[in-house]
């Protein structure tokens, strides 16, 4: 089975927007279960889809979706959209702009999103004591 249907990707975005599923999601890095529950659900409305393709497929859509929120933020920008826009804003237009970076000690730049954000720094160290990630979080 090739590209998804509007049907099936509407199906997609209504399960993994489930609550649950979003603690589930946030709770591990290894989520490989969690896209087998959505793969089942879709099967269970009839949308034969395996772990791997609902995986990338929301993948996808969320970077489309960071695309066109980048865009619409930038002053001056004509506000762009896309059938799915909506439907992922609802799930991640209330959460933080993560911007993590693998072995980066700093890279000296900081954005400016607003005067009212605060800003958010940790740092996980592997079993050597050695940086592996440097994370800000913005919260508008």
């Amino acid at each position: 089975m090739e590209g998804w249907t509007n049907e099936e990707t509407q199906a997609l975005i209504a399960i993994w927007s489930d609550e649950q599923i979003q603690r589930d999601l946030d709770g591990t890095t290894r989520n490989k279960k969690v896209f087998a529950i959505i793969s089942s659900r879709l099967e269970d409305m009839g949308h034969t889809r395996t772990t791997e393709q609902c995986r990338l497929k929301i993948k996808k859509l969320k970077q489309d979706y960071r695309k066109l929120k980048d865009h619409n933020n930038r002053s001056g920008a004509d506000r762009e959209t896309n059938t799915w826009f909506e439907a992922l804003d609802a799930v991640l237009g209330h959460r933080p702009t993560n911007t993590c970076r693998s072995n980066i000690v700093d890279c000296g730049v900081s954005p400016v999103i607003s005067s009212q954000a605060t800003e958010e720094h940790s740092v996980t160290e592997d079993n050597s004591g050695k940086m592996k990630y440097f994370c800000v979080q913005f919260y508008l």
